[in-house]
């Protein structure tokens, strides 16, 4: 509680809060290095079980939407809507 209450750490934008689709607003650690031209930050909460799979295996297995439907049925992968 003190490191994120910490003056220093919110002018640092250490503990910035995102949205989570579950849970709502959530604070979270930040990126701990900061650079002038390439800052980095945090722009999403972590994902939900099963949020990103289809685009996942599409994409870098090549998987078609029929074979991906058939690893849904039968429970092999967790993908959401």
């Amino acid at each position: 509680d003190e490191v994120a209450a910490d003056p220093q750490a919110e002018a640092r934008a250490m503990f910035p809060v995102v949205e989570h689709p579950a849970a709502g607003a959530v604070k979270v650690t930040g990126a701990p290095v900061k650079l002038s031209q390439t800052p980095g930050a945090i722009e999403s909460a972590a994902p939900l079980l099963g949020q990103h799979t289809r685009q996942a295996l599409q994409t870098l297995l090549s998987i078609s939407d029929q074979e991906l439907e058939s690893l849904i049925r039968e429970g092999v992968v967790k993908a959401s809507a």
